[in-house]
């Protein structure tokens, strides 16, 4: 693992946070794969909540996204800890950015491969911002520092 001062990804790319939960176990209809396509870096697309509308607001994060940085998490049984499972890095294919047949945003994109320096340091970078953030309801938008 790169060392935090080493790292360069926040300089070169604006990296939306997002929090997934639920889908990782594929309890939510239509995400089945979803636990198989994070862990094999394969995911080739997020959609934001099922039957959840989207907002303007939810557009204009994703288009100043350069990546999509997801901690799928997985409640613990443990007095109510959660236990984070796996962690992808999407880069967005901005000519795909829209919604679903549910009305929910959807973008398709190509998972950064565990094991890249990419990966190392998106991923790396998204914890270091996890770890000092209580709470991320919301998606958030950390832009790259020129």
């Amino acid at each position: 693992m790169a060392q935090l001062e080493d790292l360069k990804a926040h300089e070169k790319y604006n990296l939306l946070l997002c929090m997934v939960s639920g889908a990782y176990k594929g309890t939510i209809p239509g995400n089945e794969e979803f636990k198989e396509l994070c862990d094999e870096c394969t995911l080739g697309y997020f959609r934001s909540r099922r039957n959840k509308a989207a907002q303007h607001k939810h557009f204009e994060l994703m288009r100043k996204a350069d990546y999509i940085i997801g901690i799928v998490n997985e409640d613990s049984t443990t007095r109510g800890a959660e236990v984070q499972r796996s962690v992808f890095a999407l880069k967005i294919d901005h000519d795909t950015i829209g919604i679903d047949e549910e009305g929910a945003l959807k973008v398709e994109g190509v998972c950064a491969q565990k094991g890249s320096q990419e990966y190392e340091e998106l991923v790396n970078k998204n914890t270091w911002h996890f770890t000092r953030s209580t709470r991320l309801g919301q998606p958030k938008l950390i832009e790259r520092k020129n």
